[in-house]
């Protein structure tokens, strides 16, 4: 599975099938078997998910797959988030980003869409927080999701603008890019 961000693709760290397996709700066996029957249906044009082979197959829990499969994705998301923040020069660097939720709001054939919840927290305002969402797809074709985590970037910096209303003394103690808020201040005006 790969992770884009913009153009740029990213590993992230699990297969469905080693998943299922780290979490005991299927076997090596039956993951094995799983693959194996479905190259066969692949040679024969015929394009179905391990998920729904252990499902019909090895009567494994439909939902409870669903469920580990949207949490892997939602965790892994979190993570490549989290790092962007720390390595986000514009950022505070003690800025908190905790996972409220995770969706699935559409599935075709190609893949899944779907949407993520974080709470954004400033330091030494917990008090103070504002959410961020923020869409995804996964392709079943290349195992890969895709996520504009740039534009979750300008939506945390636009979020501390308007939700926190820090003075701008404030700003620069708690390591904010001032002329980086101004100009969001005026693109905000603008729309």
């Amino acid at each position: 599975m790969a992770l884009n961000i913009g153009m740029m693709r990213i590993p992230l760290t699990t297969r469905f099938g080693e998943l299922l397996i780290e979490n005991g709700l299927a076997s090596p066996a039956q993951v094995s078997l799983a693959l194996a029957r479905q190259e066969d249906l692949r040679l024969q044009n015929q394009h179905i998910r391990i998920g729904e082979l252990l499902h019909k197959e090895c009567g494994i829990d439909k939902k409870a797959m669903e469920n580990l499969f949207r949490t892997d994705i939602f965790r892994q998301i979190l993570m490549r988030l989290r790092v962007l923040i720390s390595e986000e020069p514009d950022l505070p660097k003690a800025l908190s980003c905790i996972p409220i939720h995770a969706r699935i709001t559409a599935e075709e054939p190609e893949g899944l869409q779907g949407e993520a919840d974080f709470q954004i927290i400033l330091p030494e305002r917990q008090d103070q927080a504002f959410s961020l969402c923020l869409a995804f797809d996964f392709r079943f074709s290349d195992h890969s999701t895709t996520i504009d985590l740039p534009e979750a970037i300008d939506q945390i910096k636009k979020g501390i603008h308007e939700t926190m209303e820090i003075p701008l003394a404030e700003q620069e103690q708690i390591g904010l890019s001032i002329e980086n808020l101004r100009s969001v201040l005026s693109e905000t005006k603008n729309t």
